[in-house]
């Protein structure tokens, strides 16, 4: 702060009467290889190949690229920062 000068933005919690909350860790994806979606033509597991209408997903576990029916399970993973149901492959 300039000496003279005061203060624009609260300073703690009397003042504004709001928590101040620490931020969250951004997830962490130590071992999780996401594959690019331009090194894969087909459903990792059933080898159905993807279209504009047949679209690939991701599974947050392994980051391998799947087709919807192969990808379809859903489940928290908080080790890796997902606390809210993520896609997850069968191979899971």
């Amino acid at each position: 702060m300039v000496p003279g000068k005061t203060a624009a933005v609260p300073e703690n919690e009397e003042e504004t009467g709001v928590e101040v909350q620490e931020a969250l860790p951004l997830p962490s994806f130590v071992g999780v290889r996401w594959v690019p979606d331009s090194d894969c033509e087909q459903c990792t597991a059933c080898g159905v190949l993807f279209t504009l209408v047949r679209r690939r997903h991701h599974c947050r576990n392994c980051g391998r690229i799947f087709c919807s029916r192969c990808s379809a399970n859903s489940l928290p993973l908080p080790e890796l920062g997902y606390d809210k149901k993520v896609r997850y492959c069968y191979n899971f």
